[in-house]
């Protein structure tokens, strides 16, 4: 199928941007991309917000891309976090610091012998010889080749380096002294010493100035996926994760780091709701919100598209069965909802239905568009709602309704009740008030709430084709381009809840 419709490779076949080989090729840069990647001779600390798939690891990622391309910063990726046997009240500043250090330690020393041991001091190979002994006594070896593999500026130089080291991760103290060009009789000297190495703070400045020595104009830690380990699945608990590092300002400020932190955008909301002496500084600290626009998107698609077809396909349009108003790119990068990971979802199951009908076709035909389409909201909505809400959802049948539907024409209750309902639908986030209607002449204007959600929208209505839906219940708005999720083929004019103009 792939090679009927021009592929050397599945485009769609790699969700997750850390396992994406060939990304530099579609990579659609932000608007701030250039603020966030900063001047690495004047290094500055930056927070990017973003929802789950909406693009931080393709960020992180292109930041690394950078840093492969220059010998003057020294880069780390800390995204990999030792949480087993632990609870969020182990996760302490020092935890992430020894952390960082680690890896920065496993960065730094294969570049004494590169660069020159003659450029740091005796001492201060004395004080790597303790730090490495401190952080890398009990490593096992897996833990060793993870960390490795976390170096992203002179990676490939740390994994040689590393490799050479053929004695057992327990004794890979000795190796590393030997290396440095210190002699027999000066390592038997501070073998079996102890120094005071200072908190990790201090040594976070200790391991600086030493890679200043060694010509680094800065230390760059890139700090993602905090949201996906085994404590930190619901959004607060993401923040008490990452919150002990967040609220120390003192690290921020750090001479000769910068630290670029891609965290789940939620974790906003509960730094907003909490009392203003507890809040994090933010406005202490570089942020932003990561928010692609349809445009670049759109491109996104086009390009990997490209990517993968040796430059023959440019836009789904030309592998997707036609149909007369559709714009196959522009709906399904709707469907995204701001998501560069749910569009390769999307069409990744589009393409697998596609291999189920017929493998032999050179068009991603209507049926595999439609059972794609409804396969993946329906399983998006799973993911993202309890099952009594979807149940209750499909009840009613449809994308937007006042108060008095829900009481009257679903679940036949008292208006008390409706309200209880409703209320518990728009806690979970999956429909907005979007205004008020005059339900009876005389009356007071009733409540007026639509599904917030296209994909879930559609899932409510998993009976209809895409184009379809697209016909009865999505319009864009003329004025400020919002998406209006609304029964359009039972009412001419709706209002938009953005901009309030009426549609």
């Amino acid at each position: 199928m792939l090679e009927n419709l021009s592929f050397q490779n599945d485009p769609f076949a790699k969700v997750n941007a850390d396992e994406e080989e060939r990304l530099e090729e579609y990579f659609i840069e932000p608007p701030f991309f250039k603020a966030v990647y900063g001047i690495p001779t004047d290094p500055k600390s930056y927070v990017v917000f973003a929802p789950r798939g909406g693009g931080k690891t393709a960020l992180k990622r292109k930041i690394e891309f950078a840093s492969q391309q220059s010998n003057d910063y020294l880069c780390v990726t800390y995204n990999n976090f030792e949480v087993a046997g632990k609870t969020l009240s182990d996760i302490t500043l020092d935890y992430h610091l020894r952390n960082i250090i680690k890896l920065l330690l496993i960065g730094l020393i294969p570049n004494v012998e590169k660069i020159g041991s003659h450029k740091i001091s005796k001492e201060d190979k004395q004080i790597l010889f303790f730090m490495v002994k401190h952080y890398f006594s009990d490593i096992d070896s897996f833990q060793l080749r993870d960390a490795v593999e976390s170096v992203k500026s002179h990676g490939q130089r740390a994994k040689e380096w590393w490799n050479r080291l053929t004695t057992p991760v327990g004794l890979i103290t000795s190796a590393i002294l030997t290396t440095f060009g210190l002699s027999a009789i000066e390592i038997s000297q501070i073998q079996d010493r102890e120094i005071n190495l200072g908190t990790p703070s201090d040594q976070m400045k200790t391991v600086q100035r030493i890679a200043e020595n060694l010509g680094f104009s800065s230390i760059y830690v890139l700090i993602d996926k905090v949201d996906e380990n085994e404590l930190t699945g619901a959004a607060h608990l993401s923040y008490a994760f990452i919150e002990p590092l967040l609220k120390n300002l003192a690290i921020f400020e750090l001479k000769g780091f910068a630290f670029k932190l891609f965290l789940w955008d939620k974790i906003v909301g509960i730094i907003h709701q909490m009392k203003e002496d507890e809040r994090i500084r933010l406005d202490r600290i570089q942020n932003r919100r990561l928010q692609w626009t349809p445009k670049q998107l759109i491109e996104m698609v086009s390009k990997r598209l490209l990517a993968f077809s040796e430059q023959k396909v440019s836009s789904l349009n030309q592998i997707f069965q036609p149909v007369e108003g559709i714009d196959w790119d522009q709906i399904v990068v709707t469907f995204g909802i701001g998501s560069p990971r749910n569009i390769i979802r999307l069409c990744k199951e589009i393409f697998e239905q596609q291999s189920e009908i017929n493998s032999e076709s050179d068009v991603i035909s209507l049926g595999a568009i439609n059972r794609g389409f409804k396969a993946f909201c329906e399983n998006y909505t799973i993911g993202i709602l309890p099952e009594n809400i979807i149940q209750e959802l499909l009840k009613t049948k449809r994308v937007d309704f006042p108060t008095n539907y829900i009481s009257n024409d679903v679940f036949k209750f008292s208006q008390q009740a409706a309200i209880s309902k409703i209320k518990t639908w728009l806690d979970s986030g999956v429909i907005e008030k979007i205004g008020e209607t005059q339900v009876r002449a005389g009356n007071r204007p009733s409540n007026h709430y639509g599904v917030t959600n296209i994909i879930t929208a559609k899932h409510i209505y998993s009976d209809l084709s895409v184009s379809e839906f697209i016909r009865d219940k999505v319009r864009y708005c003329k004025s400020c381009g919002t998406v209006l999720i609304r029964e359009w083929n039972l009412r001419e004019n709706y209002r938009c809840h953005e901009c309030q103009e009426m549609n």
